[in-house]
């Protein structure tokens, strides 16, 4: 799969994430499913989109094509192959952790569209998890 393709996917579903909490919060605050002395509905807005531009180094480094992984894993420099090991768990375990707390935080009734966009971000790192594990083990 193409550095392009992998980060149009990972892009989508992040943008799904943001859509669908926008979408479904605004729309339970018009059909009066949060009490009027609740707290502001921008707030879960605001903390999904920050997050999210948190997260994106990380969708930008597992969106990195499997021949660049493979050929640093490969490298002479012990220092760099550790490196790209750890970043490459690390990364993806930081999309992994965030889709699954989004979608465990999200779980409830009248919000579980947005859990679902959640588990559609982590579908899409599984997709690019198993090309890249398959991508390296051929080589």
């Amino acid at each position: 799969m193409k550095k392009r393709l992998k980060l149009i996917l990972l892009m989508a579903a992040m943008l799904l994430v943001n859509a669908t909490t926008w979408l479904v919060t605004t729309q339970n605050q018009k059909d009066g499913l949060y009490p009027i002395d609740a707290d502001s509905i921008g707030l879960p807005i605001a903390a999904t989109v920050f997050v999210s531009l948190l997260l994106l180094p990380a969708l930008f480094f597992i969106s990195i094509p499997s021949q660049y992984l493979s050929m640093w894993l490969r490298s002479e420099n012990r220092i760099c192959r550790i490196a790209v090991r750890s970043g490459f768990l690390l990364f993806y375990l930081i999309g992994f952790l965030f889709s699954i707390y989004g979608f465990v935080y999200w779980n409830f009734p009248e919000h579980y569209s947005i859990s679902v966009s959640y588990l559609a971000l982590l579908l899409a790192i599984v997709v690019c998890l198993s090309v890249d594990i398959v991508s390296l083990s051929k080589s």
